[in-house]
């Protein structure tokens, strides 16, 4: 078999196959969006094999695990086919609906927490309301009073000013950008509009402040990939996912926030929001 890395070459072939499954199949994972995985190929190692009927996509996890990616729908797949897909590696992320297929096969499942994606309802994140998120609504409200804020969809002159807010972030970071989600950022800032991201700028007192860069998944459920907010403007976190919430459309219900990667940090954070889901991505492996 020949495997090739992952390249902007395969986004004719691989993105329309993730786009099927997730509207065919109500799949929120964003795994499952080819920006996504591109952005964040050399993370995973991203491998192609074309040899087949359908592609396959193999990865490596953050934890090391390798998995091979779905291109596919495997409840359509003749078992033998299957079989074989499963001796190369497990599948991984495999969504909650596709689990009662896997019932009558010899494989076991397992899920990770820290894998999992957060889902918000979009009232949640766009009026902050209850008393649970009380502490980041006066965050909010106070940095409305000692702040002029602005926000407007990030456009092609926008850019610098959003790597201006990046590389501040960067610097403001207790990592370093090969450690976190610096250059995939970098990177889509630069592909945004090939990618079909949008994206949102917030200027504070007329200086570039933060952004959010994200994607629509599904018609009903977009997803949140980037949020970078320089950390002097205490408040501005809450007030980008309210901004970015509010200029969603009209049809989208959910925003996926993605995982926690067992970041204790970043699981308080995302956990402070109050979650209305958390997306299981299941390992299924051949017994």
């Amino acid at each position: 078999m020949s495997w090739i890395a992952l390249t902007i070459e395969h986004r004719p072939l691989l993105e329309p196959l993730w786009k099927n499954l997730c509207l065919n199949h109500e799949i929120v994972l964003s795994e499952y969006s080819f920006a996504n995985n591109y952005l964040f190929r050399q993370i995973h190692q991203y491998e192609v094999l074309l040899e087949n009927d359908f592609p396959l996509v193999k990865g490596i996890s953050r934890k090391g695990g390798a998995f091979i990616l779905p291109t596919f729908d495997p409840s359509i797949l003749p078992e033998k086919k299957l079989r074989e897909i499963l001796k190369i590696h497990p599948l991984y992320p495999i969504p909650n609906q596709w689990i009662p297929f896997f019932a009558a096969l010899p494989v076991k499942k397992k899920c990770h927490r820290y894998q999992s994606d957060y889902l918000y309802a979009i009232e949640k994140l766009r009026e902050l309301k209850g008393r649970k998120l009380s502490s980041r609504r006066n965050l909010l409200h106070q940095l409305q009073n000692d702040h002029h804020l602005e926000t407007h969809s990030i456009r092609a002159d926008d850019k610098q000013a959003a790597h201006i807010i990046l590389e501040g972030w960067q610097k403001q970071s207790l990592v370093t950008a090969e450690q976190n989600d610096f250059y995939s950022c970098q990177e889509a800032l630069l592909r945004m509009e090939s990618f079909n991201l949008f994206g949102r700028i917030c200027l504070v007192d007329g200086a570039p402040g933060g952004f959010t860069l994200g994607e629509q998944l599904t018609p009903t459920t977009a997803i949140l990939h980037f949020s970078k907010a320089l950390h002097q403007y205490k408040g501005l976190t809450p007030f980008l996912y309210e901004d970015f919430a509010s200029n969603l459309t009209s049809e989208t219900r959910w925003i996926n926030l993605e995982q926690d990667l067992d970041i204790p940090s970043l699981r308080q954070a995302k956990e402070a929001y109050e979650p209305d889901c958390l997306a299981n991505k299941w390992w299924i492996f051949l017994e």
